[in-house]
């Protein structure tokens, strides 16, 4: 099977069950971009590999540091930002905001410093002042949660600690919804972040259906009848675009930019596009497979932007070797005239002038091989008829009958005069 990717992208197959217990292959593009302020992202120099869920090692915690790209099929676009808040010019002060727009998504969030909360001997809660802060991390760690909050089991605002000067406090979450504050102890706030959700969240992990001892009798290892595909979108909800974008819109990021406070920039304004060549009946055929941009990551602090497409086809057999050939990818500008033969036209072209040229060098390789063996049998001093049927011979497999006949009459000619025994 070859894998050919016509762009400087990351391209690979990944066996899937889109539809159980159908067996299908889920086709991934990942690109990944420059930002470039006030115009269209460029390709990047340096291609990230497609990854798995990858996690923070550090004495923070461990939210994501990467949503794996190897999802069999998201319904919906994710959108992320992995990075920090910064404050305007590097200045640090004890609250700020962060929010971005990209086509219909829009999101703010309120930033704040370091802050405690205290109870108080007449059961009143004491809350310091928010201490100036230049940049915050974008991790959950930050936002409201709790241990015991299922919503968000890593972040800050009910579990108390004990600090040196103040005794028992509760830290609060520096990255809250402005839309909902936090007012009162006693509040639970949706957590907030532009980050994406681990899988072990409430807000993902119920989408993986009921997992009871039926399901494990009864139905594995396919999934639960009420499992939810967008169990794989791991964006915040309210980060999940319903249809999948175009591919040119423009992105704006406020104060998540080290050094520029409202950065602009567009989507590359590509159509990635993807086939296959598979084996049918005796022959060959080939199909488009329809890509989607299901997932847009932004990383300001690095100046770039990953770009994810996705599409999936059915697969026949039971092995996919066994039934793909070739798989292709490569992408367009959007604005591209439709010219020449469609995808699957060019892809059998190409595919078939692989095979002939294949032959071509097999008939080559045979005749070398033949004009060379011929060399040697000059020598041997066949018959004159013989060494002429050979000549005019292009079949490997016939020269071999022809020696081997002679050799054959010339060893039962000499057994015919050997004494027996």
């Amino acid at each position: 099977m070859r894998i050919i990717s016509k762009s400087p992208f990351v391209f690979a197959p990944l066996p899937s069950r889109v539809r159980p217990p159908q067996r299908s292959i889920t086709l991934i593009l990942k690109g990944t971009f420059d930002i470039v302020e006030n115009a269209a992202c460029t390709p990047a120099k340096d291609q990230r590999p497609l990854s798995g869920d990858e996690v923070y090692l550090d004495e923070i915690g461990r939210s994501l540091a990467w949503a794996s790209d190897l999802a069999p099929f998201k319904p919906h676009t994710d959108f992320f930002v992995l990075g920090s808040f910064h404050q305007p010019g590097g200045v640090a002060a004890p609250t700020g905001w962060a929010s971005f727009t990209l086509g219909p998504l829009h999101k703010k969030l309120a930033i704040f410093g370091p802050r405690l909360a205290r109870q108080l001997g007449d059961k009143s809660v004491s809350v310091s002042a928010p201490k100036p802060i230049a940049s915050v991390p974008l991790r959950w760690e930050f936002s409201f949660g709790g241990l015991a909050d299922r919503r968000n089991p890593m972040g800050m605002g009910i579990d108390a600690v004990q600090d040196p000067d103040s005794g028992t406090v509760i830290p609060l979450p520096l990255i809250e919804d402005p839309a909902h504050p936090i007012r009162t102890m006693k509040d639970r706030p949706q957590p907030a972040n532009f980050a994406p959700v681990p899988s072990a969240f409430e807000a993902r992990r119920r989408k993986l259906g009921t997992r009871d001892k039926r399901w494990s009798v009864f139905r594995a290892p396919l999934p639960p009848k009420d499992y939810d595909p967008s169990y794989h979108n791991a964006a915040p909800n309210d980060q999940q675009a319903g249809n999948y974008p175009h591919g040119d819109e423009t992105l704006v990021l406020h104060n998540l930019h080290p050094t520029i406070p409202m950065l602009t920039t567009r989507l590359p304004g590509l159509l990635a596009r993807a086939g296959v060549i598979r084996t049918s009946g005796s022959g060959v055929a080939a199909e488009e497979v329809p890509m989607h941009l299901d997932t847009i990551v932004a990383l300001p602090d690095e100046g770039q932007l990953v770009l994810t497409w996705r599409g999936v086809t059915r697969m026949h057999g039971q092995i996919m070797q066994d039934d793909i050939l070739v798989m292709q990818s490569e992408v367009e500008a959007l604005d591209s005239p439709p010219s020449g033969p469609s995808l699957p036209d060019r892809m059998l072209q190409e595919y078939q002038a692989g095979v002939d040229a294949a032959k071509s060098a097999a008939q080559a390789d045979t005749s070398f091989a033949l004009g060379e063996i011929l060399k040697l049998l000059s020598k041997a001093n066949l018959p004159p008829e013989l060494m002429k049927a050979i000549e005019a011979e292009t079949n490997p497999q016939v020269v071999y009958e022809l020696l081997d006949g002679h050799l054959t009459t010339i060893f039962d000619g000499l057994r015919a005069r050997l004494p027996p025994g």
